[in-house]
């Protein structure tokens, strides 16, 4: 694997624009090449501007290159969050694919809003000041109008109480069931499995129903999806489980109504349908006999804990709960309480996505080829050394670890694609960053950390006197490996990032300077 040498500086003036200016390209621009020192090529030039550069002065990734797996490695401090920032926007305006973005630390909570026009009006690099303003558009206004078609949407939990924002609530049907199984013995666990199997069995039963012209009308309606559930299951106790759910739910949903008031899809759907409706009441009530008392109590007395926490949704139509309609999907984790809460949060997103994805992709096979609407996902996890580590401990942390693992082995047949950022690769599950066939590494503190990044993510190909340059970046530079960087490696500095990072460090003008001192009031005299 060999690296091409940068292109010389390309002459740029008033008289040298390009007539198609490389924010019309479709590929996704990441950044700029550089030279032997690591600085941009291009930047370098007298009277350089944005938006006047050639299509070799940039490092570009083609869009579909951007279908498997990707990890970028970085310390803090390297410009890593900058440059996933810039991936993810390239993501979003050149490919037809969706995101959702786990944002442990906030650092895209306003990823809606654009940086102001000094970005650009004051572009420039230093090599002495490491200037890091380097946008690759003419000005804000090229690209303000696209980004904000974009629409991102970013959900909040119950402990950010700005107004306007949009609040996420778990789905009950959808909530990671081993979160409630943690200090459970084996067969107190598989009885709360069996409860929650059946809670989820009478919400599906339940939407069903709902969506019959007529049907449901007149009855009790339940803030909360237990909360019929646990009626059911009470009368089951008394009645007997079937008698109970064929008297409630007695004919498979659908049946002798035509498929176009049902659903806008195939005839076969629509059967698929039915024999959902008739396998969710069987489950519910197989499910009935394995619910102690002292479970059904331990079970939904956990659910009203989620409740008062307010992360659990009213309904399963609950808007922030269900199936993404936003391109751009931002879950701001540090809104929510504690970690336990934005892990419960993290493994109900995720499940919520992956079995969307797999329906699109049993739908899909309804269809003739050209039919086929689907577009790819993004799951974007940092600090994803936290959420997926090499050793998890306890039931409900391995269950969300295996959730990502059934991801990494089988996502890229549903088009679901994972993209990781972390400081400590050494730190995640094997099994999981072994499938990232895309590399992004920035600045590595220590040869020790590198060698183990190296082998993990399989970059024994590359030559040394490359990898070395990882040891020795200054922020903002990168090294692109596997299908995105082509048959070589890629060296560059990174593009601007154009929208709002939400993460902010400590104002070095305000606390690295000597605390004033007060002058003391002179004492008293003495009486």
């Amino acid at each position: 694997m060999s690296l091409s040498p940068a292109p010389p500086p390309t002459p740029v003036g008033p008289g040298t624009r390009s007539k198609s200016l490389p924010t019309d390209i479709p590929e996704l621009v990441l950044g700029w090449t550089v030279n032997s020192a690591m600085d941009p090529c291009f930047w370098l030039s007298e009277g350089a501007k944005p938006g006047t550069q050639s299509l070799t002065d940039l490092v570009t990734v083609s869009a579909k290159d951007t279908a498997y797996h990707s990890v970028i490695v970085a310390q803090s401090g390297s410009g890593k969050s900058f440059f996933l920032g810039r991936l993810l926007e390239e993501l979003a305006l050149k490919t037809r694919g969706r995101l959702i973005v786990l944002d442990p630390n906030g650092d895209f909570r306003r990823f809606g809003d654009v940086v102001d026009e000094d970005h650009w009006r004051q572009a420039g690099y230093a090599p002495d000041l490491k200037r890091f303003r380097v946008p690759h558009e003419e000005s804000r206004d090229k690209f303000e109008p696209r980004w904000k078609s974009m629409h991102p949407e970013v959900l909040f939990g119950p402990y950010l109480a700005a107004e306007g924002v949009i609040r996420h609530r778990v789905s009950w049907d959808s909530f990671p069931v081993a979160f409630l199984t943690e200090d459970l013995n084996a067969i107190a666990r598989s009885q709360v499995y069996h409860c929650h199997e059946f809670v989820r069995s009478i919400a599906f039963l339940e939407r069903e129903r709902q969506q019959q012209d007529e049907a449901g009308k007149g009855r009790t309606k339940y803030d909360y999806p237990f909360h019929k559930a646990q009626k059911l299951l009470q009368r089951a106790r008394h009645e007997g489980a079937r008698q109970t759910l064929e008297e409630e739910f007695p004919t498979p949903f659908g049946a002798g109504i035509k498929v176009s008031q049902i659903s806008s899809l195939t005839k076969w759907l629509g059967q698929l349908r039915q024999t959902r409706s008739r396998q969710a009441r069987g489950r519910a009530i197989s499910a009935v006999e394995f619910i102690s008392p002292e479970i059904e109590r331990y079970y939904f007395g956990r659910a009203e804990e989620y409740v008062a926490a307010e992360i659990v949704a009213k309904s399963t139509a609950d808007e922030s709960s269900g199936v993404q309609s936003a391109k751009i999907r931002v879950v701001d984790l540090p809104s929510f309480r504690d970690p336990w809460t934005q892990q419960i949060v993290l493994s109900s997103v995720v499940a919520s996505a992956w079995d969307h994805a797999r329906k699109q992709w049993a739908v899909a096979f309804g269809k003739d080829s050209e039919s086929d609407e689907r577009v790819p996902l993004y799951i974007v996890l940092e600090e994803a050394h936290n959420i997926v580590p090499h050793s998890a401990q306890g039931v409900s942390a391995k269950a969300l670890l295996e959730q990502f693992r059934t991801i990494a082995a089988e996502g890229r047949k549903y088009g679901v694609f994972l993209i990781l950022c972390t400081q400590r690769p050494d730190k995640i599950d094997p099994t999981i960053i072994s499938e990232c066939e895309n590399r992004a590494v920035m600045r590595i503190g220590s040869e020790n950390v590198l060698n183990k990044a190296s082998e993990l993510l399989g970059l024994e190909s590359v030559p040394k006197e490359h990898l070395n340059k990882c040891l020795e970046f200054k922020t903002g530079r990168f090294l692109l490996a596997g299908p995105w960087a082509g048959k070589g490696v890629k060296l560059g500095y990174g593009a601007m990032r154009r929208t709002v990072e939400g993460g902010r460090s400590l104002r070095e003008k305000h606390w690295a300077v000597p605390e004033p001192i007060e002058p003391r009031e002179a004492a008293p005299p003495a009486s």
